[in-house]
């Protein structure tokens, strides 16, 4: 299970134009960022869309995750509902600017410290944490 928690411009909390704007940026931000890190670690990855939490490469489109329920049980992270019949993360200073995503994987990943520096270089990922 690797998470990716994107900082948005905008809080997440409510449902309109500018926001929906917001979502699909870091959408297209994920998906490049998954997809090198596909291609760094050689790894058979599950990439899960951020915006319907079904999985983007395989044909077993019946799963589908709640990025938000996986976040909050793997991190402890809070969330609350929305207006709208969804939920959100708050996340410290953040409140409800974050954005998951989720990668899965059914097998161990090896990952070597180079390539993962080189990776979070590349992504301008300072904040990495790995559990």
């Amino acid at each position: 299970l690797i998470i990716f928690l994107f900082q948005s411009q905008l809080e997440l909390n409510e449902d309109n134009y500018l926001i929906q704007q917001e979502k699909d940026r870091l959408k297209i931000n994920f998906l490049e960022l998954a997809k090198d890190f596909k291609e760094l670690f050689n790894a058979n990855l599950e990439i899960i869309c951020p915006q319907t939490g079904k999985p983007i490469n395989s044909n077993f489109n019946q799963e589908t995750f709640d990025l938000v329920a996986v976040v909050n049980k793997a991190l402890a992270i809070k969330f609350k509902p929305t207006n709208h019949n969804c939920k959100v993360l708050c996340y410290h200073d953040w409140e409800t600017a974050v954005y998951p995503c989720l990668i899965v994987s059914d097998s161990q990943i090896l990952i070597d410290k180079n390539n993962l520096n080189k990776f979070c270089l590349k992504h301008l990922l300072y904040d990495m944490i790995l559990r």
